[in-house]
């Protein structure tokens, strides 16, 4: 049979033209909402959109790329063995497709999207938290009075007064469920917020797309971040390389100062 993967009766396409196929659909549906929307999307509904096409294109890769390598596997062998007879002569990088390209240039727009949305999350969470603690501030208020009218009940001075302990027991407990119901609002805040999640694949829900927190260290004294690392061998290879470009520098440093701490070695080869 000269096409492996075909079978009789089987009249549906083969898997490189049907997510061929699939990748044009998802890429016109994208470029329609960018075009649409040039600037900031601050609609909840477009941002989903444009998120569920994100899902889908990312999927779409992901089962490409098994595909792929699912093709390449039997020639694989022989790929690794023209790749390293060439690699020291013939190196190119790898290019991005058509697919990768619009992946970057939605997910700039999905981040842009959620951006806002997490922005407009923080401003609520923060005014919900405020309110708590203006009512945590009322019961903890309340609760105090409610102490001392029991304890001036219990010593007989509330006689001849309006003074209602038990309503002010009431009270307290009143103000305390407020706070609780608060506490909620600021519970159902947290997180950030996702796109693409309404879209569905075979009738199954997609995972929808949020964005991650990275944390990056910002080197505010230099010296103290060098002295803590100062036997890691990374930093050390860095160092080494700095250094060896400071004494090669002719323009900068023409009489081959080395940097301190360092000495100078030559070494000699055929050019």
């Amino acid at each position: 049979m000269d096409n492996e993967r075909a079978v009789i009766g089987d009249n549906s396409p083969p898997i490189f033209e049907r997510l061929s196929l699939r990748m044009e659909e998802l890429l016109n549906g994208a470029r329609k909402i960018m075009t649409d929307h040039p600037k900031l999307i601050t609609d909840k509904e477009v941002g989903e959109r444009l998120g569920g096409f994100l899902t889908q294109m990312k999927d779409l890769r992901k089962e490409a790329d098994d595909a792929r390598a699912a093709e390449k596997k039997p020639h694989q062998d022989l790929a690794d063995a023209v790749d390293a007879k060439w690699m020291p002569i013939s190196h190119k990088e790898k290019t991005k497709g058509k697919l990768a390209l619009a992946i970057d240039a939605v997910t700039t727009k999905v981040n842009a999207f959620l951006d806002e949305q997490n922005r407009l999350i923080r401003v609520a969470r923060e005014a919900a938290a405020a309110e708590q603690a203006r009512l945590q501030k009322i019961a903890d208020d309340k609760a105090a009075e409610a102490a001392e009218l029991l304890r001036k009940a219990d010593a007989g001075e509330l006689e001849g007064t309006q003074a209602d302990p038990i309503q002010a027991q009431i009270d307290a407990q009143d103000a305390a469920a407020a706070v609780k119901v608060a506490g909620k609002d600021v519970s159902a805040l947290k997180g950030n917020a996702t796109v693409g999640q309404s879209f569905t694949k075979d009738g199954v829900a997609m995972r929808g797309i949020a964005q991650k927190t990275y944390y990056h260290a910002k080197i505010d004294k230099p010296l103290a971040a060098l002295a803590f690392f100062a036997k890691n061998e990374k930093l050390l290879e860095t160092l080494q390389a700095l250094c060896t470009a400071h004494v090669r520098d002719r323009e900068g440093n023409p009489d081959r100062e080395p940097p301190p701490g360092c000495s100078v070695y030559t070494t000699s080869s055929a050019s």
